[in-house]
């Protein structure tokens, strides 16, 4: 078998479609990945073959300012300047590939349309994957649009009605114009149709978390979120040796591209932590907030979270699917305190069932960080829900094992 994946983003999103990769490649598949030019690299260290598509971007533009992580205009943007863009490129790397070659499979990350109408016009089957579940666009059980913590009937009348507008114009009339140079004739609904059509849609996330929804896509598959291994990644000797001075911290990490945007964030997390008397290791914060307190705070610029996040007391993050999905299997209570795009939906998913306290990004100063770690770290109800849930999820096979199964399973042409 050989599958082309294709995948654009940041490390959150580029990661879990190589590990995809990887394990069809461990299953005896053929696998190329379509990647930004910048990570061709990083996909090349996993033993994967990595081929660049469009100019390179580097996810350091977001510490230039809040332009791509706008809370209402943040996924417009990404999809104009981020995706649009290379449409075409992927879609003639990929054309030339499938004439190169004879492919079973090409698997699209969300919004590589490229991949996928290539893969099309040459009567190659297709697949799209979702890290995150508001990307489904489900009105039986409706996502968190924006920042506001909207009701449940309006969420479901937003998603029926002016989202399904919105995909049609603003989406796909995208497509339209995208592709007319290459001599395709889209209707307005390509947007909705192209995930329809596909022979299977992945969503990387565990039922336990988001339940499955009557009005999924069509072939979609819900096998859990992208595990890890039983085996946890060593943290060194600098963090060991603080985790062993003490009783466990307070942990907070903003992923990969968010850090560089919040350093006032990290202070004001440190002063709560501080007025607690809560030790705490801050991942990704900045290295002059350390000063005298080196016994009770640590400063690091990486560590992996979700070793990491399993020596913590309670978590701070920004519900970046990929960061809460290693908070949840740890079955400790998490303050989310979510930025843009879908970190709304799955920070407020994940409260809805007990399970973590969200503070809105505006509002999360010492005083309510403070606060939020403080019902976190008492109250019995909340610690239990989370535990149960975290339970659940480590019951569950890896996500990415799964869909590789599936794939190696199916037959395809």
């Amino acid at each position: 078998m050989r599958v082309i994946i294709t995948t654009w983003g940041t490390l959150g999103d580029v990661d879990p479609m190589a590990a995809i990769g990887s394990a069809l490649q461990a299953r005896g598949a053929e696998v190329v990945v379509y990647t930004n030019p910048h990570f061709v690299e990083r996909v090349e260290q996993k033993g994967l073959e990595a081929r660049g598509f469009g100019a390179s971007w580097s996810p350091d533009v977001f510490a230039q300012g809040t332009h791509l992580s706008h809370p209402h205009l943040g996924p417009l943007r990404v999809w104009n300047e981020l995706y649009a863009p290379r449409f075409l490129p992927l879609y003639r790397e990929i054309e030339a590939e499938l004439k190169r070659t004879r492919v079973d499979l090409v698997l699209n990350h969300l919004w590589c349309f490229g991949g996928h109408f290539a893969g099309q016009a040459a009567g190659v089957a297709t697949g799209f994957v979702s890290l995150a579940p508001i990307s489904w666009f489900s009105s039986e059980n409706p996502g968190y649009l924006g920042p506001q913590r909207a009701p449940y009937w309006l969420r479901r009348w937003s998603l029926k009605g002016p989202m399904r507008w919105v995909g049609r114009v603003f989406f796909g009339r995208s497509l339209q114009s995208a592709f007319r140079e290459v001599g395709l004739s889209l209707s307005r609904d390509a947007f909705f149709s192209s995930v329809a059509s596909c022979a299977c849609n992945v969503g990387l996330w565990s039922p336990a978390w988001r339940a499955d929804a009557a009005d999924d896509p069509p072939n979609a598959w819900t096998y859990g979120f992208p595990r890890g291994s039983g085996l946890l990644a060593p943290l060194g000797p600098e963090i060991e040796s603080f985790l062993a001075q003490g009783e466990a911290p307070v942990v907070m990490g903003l992923g990969s591209a968010l850090p560089m945007l919040a350093p006032d964030l990290y202070r004001e997390v440190w002063q709560a932590c501080s007025r607690l008397g809560q030790r705490a290791i801050l991942v990704g914060g900045p290295a002059d907030l350390v000063g005298s307190n080196e016994r009770e705070l640590l400063v690091v610029p990486y560590a992996p979270y979700r070793s990491l996040f399993a020596r913590a007391k309670v978590l701070i993050h920004h519900g970046g699917i990929n960061s809460l999905a290693e908070s949840l299997e740890t079955g400790l209570p998490s303050v989310i305190i979510p930025f843009a795009n879908d970190q709304f939906d799955n920070a407020y998913r994940t409260e809805d069932l007990g399970a973590a306290v969200v503070l809105p990004r505006p509002k999360a100063n010492a005083k309510r960080i403070h606060q939020a770690l403080s019902r976190a770290m008492a109250d019995r109800d909340l610690q239990a829900k989370a535990y149960a849930l975290g339970e659940a999820i480590r019951a569950q096979p890896c996500g990415i094992e799964r869909v590789a199964e599936a794939i190696m399973a199916k037959t395809w042409r």
